[in-house]
Formats: C-alpha cells, sequence, structure tokens
C-alpha cells in the first residue's frame, strides 16, 4: 500500500480523525521505531477523543473477533516495549540523565 493510500485511509473516518480500523491495519512490529511510536500515538489519540466506553469497547471487541488484528496490535506493542527505555523516557521529559540528585539539591540552594 503506498503512503498517499495508508495517509487517505488513516482519515477516512468523520472530521478527520483517523478510523479505528484503518489504525489497526496499520499496526507493524516491523515498521521502523518512529512510526510504530507514531502508530501508538495515533491509537491512543483515537481513545483519548471518546468516552471509555465509547472508545475501549469498540477497540476490544474488534481485536476480539479479528485475531490477525489483534496479533498485529499486541506485536507492534511489545516490539515498542522491547526497543525502548525509561530512560529515554525520562530524559525525553526532563528528568536529567547523568546529574546526580545530590548535585541537583546543591545547584538549587
Amino acid at each position: 500500500m503506498s503512503r498517499w493510500e495508508q495517509l487517505r485511509q488513516r482519515f477516512s473516518a468523520r472530521g478527520g480523525q483517523p478510523a479505528l480500523d484503518a489504525l489497526l491495519a496499520q499496526a507493524d512490529s516491523t515498521h521502523s521505531l518512529p512510526e510504530r511510536v507514531a502508530w501508538a500515538e495515533d491509537l491512543i489519540a483515537w481513545v483519548r477523543r471518546r468516552t471509555p466506553e465509547k472508545s475501549l469497547r469498540p477497540l476490544l471487541q474488534i481485536l476480539e473477533r479479528q485475531p490477525e488484528a489483534r496479533l498485529r496490535v499486541a506485536q507492534t506493542f511489545r516490539s515498542l516495549v522491547h526497543d525502548t527505555e525509561a530512560l529515554d523516557l525520562f530524559a525525553d521529559t526532563g528528568i536529567p540523565r547523568r546529574v546526580a540528585f545530590s548535585h541537583e539539591a546543591l545547584a538549587v540552594s
């Protein structure tokens, strides 16, 4: 599938929001890390735009009825956990990587 087709499919739902089936179809553990992270962000954004009963229930029902989609989504999330480190997450959020707590505490006083 071409990139254009993926984009068109991704935003095929009303209001320019990605359709759930399109998001689930794009789950692929062999994609690059940035692509997998972007996919996970899109899926989480889709869930957050709705109330839990309007997002989690349909998501879980689709995954329950479609074992191949469930497997792709699980593999993609497993690959994300495997390929990322908590230290990088903390560094991205502004927690210092190599500076000791005592050094930070002394710098404040």
